[in-house]
């Protein structure tokens, strides 16, 4: 259940939707974030002889793994499993359906953006750069959430 707000999707009809280029795209770098973290976690787990660095690669590689294994999911899951902020009609279903699919993908970067900070800090990188790249990943996921909500409202 992707719960984005207060009206369930039960009621409306099921919308099948061809993912749109803008899609593929998103998740193919989300893709490439999780390959880069999973890369560098890996590396960690052969080369850092410190046995505490190895547990943490392990535990994220697996936790990040779940998690954007579930939202690849929910970008694809049915209408049905979907909350929306505001109220959804038959004329604005499709919209409101695609802009939280695209949220999931949008979060599923973001995840992989935070998986790669977390395995690159683990191999001993710059902690300048996994400092950047932390201030990048959670006011983009603010961002995106209340960018969605704006969407979501504009064509209520």
């Amino acid at each position: 259940m992707v719960n984005l707000g207060f009206y369930p999707g039960k009621n409306l009809p099921d919308v099948r939707l061809q993912a749109t280029r803008l899609d593929r795209v998103l998740e193919g770098a989300a893709l490439l974030l999780w390959i880069l973290g999973c890369v560098t976690a890996v590396y960690c787990l052969v080369n850092v002889p410190d046995s505490e660095l190895q547990k943490k690669a392990l535990v994220s590689l697996g936790v990040s793994t779940l998690l954007m294994g579930l939202m690849a999911y929910s970008s694809y899951a049915p209408i049905r499993q979907f909350n929306f902020p505001f109220r959804v009609t038959e004329r604005t279903v499709v919209v409101q359906y695609r802009l939280a699919t695209r949220l999931c993908r949008v979060f599923n970067i973001v995840l992989g953006l935070m998986f790669l900070t977390v395995s690159l800090a683990g191999v001993g990188h710059s902690l300048d750069l996994n400092k950047g790249l932390t201030l990048v990943a959670a006011p983009a996921m603010v961002l995106a959430f209340v960018g969605y909500w704006g969407l979501a409202y504009k064509y209520k």
